[in-house]
């Protein structure tokens, strides 16, 4: 469930940055890398939480999963407030 509502705001706002940010040549370029990134990083998480799992236990992948977001977390804001615009009309 929280995932429906995850994605509902990961996606609009994931165009709306690719839009605003990039070029427009290179606007199909971009959503190309970001949906490349974004089946990417699923497939590598889903594969590092079962490893996780099946060398420790719930509590352990669990309290990696918290300190992975929160890591995760603190990159994206670091990375919004360090942002240059690549279009000149912004």
């Amino acid at each position: 469930m929280m995932q429906l509502i995850a994605w509902g705001a990961f996606l609009p706002s994931s165009i709306f940055f690719v839009k605003e940010a990039i070029r427009k040549e290179d606007n199909i370029k971009a959503q190309s890398v970001l949906a490349s990134t974004t089946s990417s990083g699923a497939i590598l998480s889903s594969l590092l939480a079962s490893i996780i799992f099946m060398f420790s236990n719930i509590n352990f992948l669990m309290i990696t999963e918290i300190i992975i977001c929160i890591i995760g977390t603190i990159f994206a804001i670091i990375s919004i407030k360090c942002f240059k615009w690549e279009r000149e009309d912004i």
